[in-house]
């Protein structure tokens, strides 16, 4: 008996945590910030204009190119506007990306780089 309450619990922990992963993985914002990442998600361009406007959305791009996972954040005023995961970190592992995953910044660090090299000169910190 006093077995079964102890898996009951564990069970219950691990649902707990399950849970509470899962809402973690799709924060929400307010309104005006919600509208902009569904302009991410639902507008992609390409990099030259065509003249046919073709707009994607990143769901179909992903599918398109073949990309498993993407994270994306977006810095506004020095600080992150807002962060957000999409597909999976894991596909084996049926793990999705979120905002916390990981991946190499490769030459995107570059801009930021620059960007925090700048804001110390305008602060003449340098």
């Amino acid at each position: 008996m006093i077995l079964y309450r102890i898996y009951k619990v564990v069970i219950l922990f691990l649902l707990l945590i399950v849970a509470s992963s899962c809402a973690e993985q799709k924060k929400k914002y307010p309104a005006d910030i919600e509208e902009k990442i569904k302009l991410v998600e639902n507008s992609l361009a390409g990099w030259a204009e065509t003249g046919n406007n073709d707009r994607w959305s990143l769901e179909e791009r992903m599918k398109e190119l073949n990309i498993k996972g993407v994270s994306i954040a977006v810095i506004h005023n020095y600080q992150i506007e807002w962060a957000r995961g999409y597909g999976f970190a894991d596909v084996s592992e049926n793990r999705p990306v979120n905002e916390k995953t990981l991946f190499q910044a490769a030459s995107i660090s570059k801009s930021l780089n620059s960007l925090g090299v700048l804001k110390l000169a305008e602060e003449k910190k340098t």
